[in-house]
């Protein structure tokens, strides 16, 4: 900002006026910047020790917990190619590692997926139970 202004500023008085004023006004909008900072932290902080916080993280624990155990009733080849997909491994890798089609592969993932669905499918009231729960 002082090489901007360098033909406006005459003498010495007027380049250290101008500096003072320069880095106070710096020093207050970086104070006021904080004090913004601060606060969204203290928000934050609020919402994550709300009750709704510990409501939804045990609701979606406990969904978690529910599917994991579904899925460790899968039978071998597609309980296999479940976690593969769960952890994003596409279907054209799936079938390379395990040396088969990605049509064989599809077909283990559309029979978990109906599996899940029909284990889950009778957990469904145990959630809707939970989030009813802790709605009062």
């Amino acid at each position: 900002m002082l090489w901007e202004k360098k033909n406006t500023l005459n003498d010495v008085n007027s380049v250290k006026a101008f500096l003072y004023v320069s880095v106070r006004n710096k020093a207050l909008n970086t104070l006021r910047h904080q004090k913004v900072v601060d606060e969204h932290q203290r928000e934050m902080i609020q919402v994550l020790q709300g009750e709704d916080f510990y409501k939804n993280n045990l609701i979606e624990e406990e969904t978690y917990r529910l599917l994991l155990a579904a899925i460790d009733l899968l039978p071998e080849p597609t309980l296999q190619i479940c976690r593969m997909v769960m952890n994003g491994v596409r279907n054209v890798d799936i079938a390379d590692e395990l040396e088969i089609s990605t049509s064989t592969v599809k077909y283990h993932k559309r029979q978990a997926f109906a599996f899940l669905r029909e284990k889950l499918g009778e957990q469904v009231f145990l959630l809707a139970f939970l989030i009813s729960l802790f709605e009062n």
